[in-house]
């Protein structure tokens, strides 16, 4: 039995540390294959060589249109188009500030929101069709998990809520139209903006696996209902890479991105352990974190 739990829990690995200006300095781990060798940034390394290697995904840290970091985002770009990445994987990819469910009695903060214009449903769900041109032209596959945030906009129409909004009343009839079908609503009113079909948009619990990580599941559902832990995922899925925590973290085999926002988003007060991290998963199965400290990852040169 312990030579069963050694072999699926242990690894041989490493982790890079590297210095950088003004006393900063970047992280990420390494962990190698079965024959010995690993990948680092675009490279692998075996038997004393170097050769290239592109990763397959970059699983980004979640989205939330509207809060994303665009130092952030940039650097994300930057990488998928230097490394050749195929597949972008986006968790939470709409934030839902114009109706989100948690915000319904603060009604100072949404007197507040209605001033900005953060209220408009129609102006949101603009700015993720704009968001996803942005991906879809970064690579050659664009993945949406299905998350809790994204799943705002299906609680809002299931409720009726939209009746008591006229400023979002015509937008969510369309879309309210949508789920009557058993259509997604967020899929469908991107299809209609343009959206092209290489932005995947998959269901709940459905299976999207990389290099034989699965790479599918938000991490906001634990097994049988209950609230999730990444112990409960890897028992679930095994080798598997996550979002919704905004920390990074590891159980492992199961692995938890951070996120793509600003760190303070006005509801995560005290000390805070979120992070601008990604998870690069090559065709192997290697996988490696990247933290993104005031948008660097490396002192490399791509």
């Amino acid at each position: 039995k312990q030579d069963m739990l050694a072999d699926n829990d242990q690894v041989t690995g490493a982790v890079i540390v590297e210095l950088d200006t003004n006393e900063l300095f970047h992280i990420r781990p390494v962990n190698a294959d079965r024959s010995g060798g690993f990948a680092d940034l675009g490279s692998y390394y075996a038997e004393g060589k170097k050769s290239a290697y592109a990763p397959e995904a970059l699983v980004s840290g979640d989205w939330h249109v509207g809060e994303t970091d665009q130092v952030v985002v940039k650097s994300k770009l930057e990488l998928l188009s230097r490394l050749k990445i195929n597949k972008l994987i986006v968790h939470d990819l709409f934030d839902g500030k114009s109706l989100n469910p948690h915000e319904r009695e603060k009604l100072l903060l949404l007197a507040k929101r209605a001033q900005k214009g953060e209220l408009d449903l129609d102006k949101e769900l603009e700015m993720v069709a704009r968001d996803l041109k942005i991906m879809g032209t970064a690579t050659k596959e664009v993945v949406i998990v299905p998350s809790n945030h994204d799943e705002f906009l299906n609680r809002y129409l299931e409720a009726g809520e939209y009746v008591k909004h006229p400023y979002n009343h015509k937008a969510a009839l369309r879309l309210a139209m949508d789920m009557l079908e058993d259509k997604n609503p967020l899929e469908e009113e991107m299809r209609r903006r343009g959206i092209k079909n290489n932005v995947k948009f998959l269901v709940r619990d459905e299976s999207f696996k990389v290099g034989g990580v699965e790479v599918g599941q938000h991490g906001d559902r634990g097994q049988n209902g209950a609230r999730a832990s990444l112990k409960g995922l890897e028992e679930s899925y095994g080798a598997c890479i996550v979002g919704h925590g905004h920390s990074p973290k590891m159980e492992r085999s199961a692995w938890m991105v951070g996120t793509s926002t600003h760190m303070n988003l006005g509801y995560n007060v005290g000390a805070s352990s979120w992070l601008n991290t990604d998870a690069l998963v090559y065709p192997n199965g290697n996988r490696q974190m990247l933290n993104y400290i005031q948008g660097r990852f490396t002192t490399r040169k791509l």
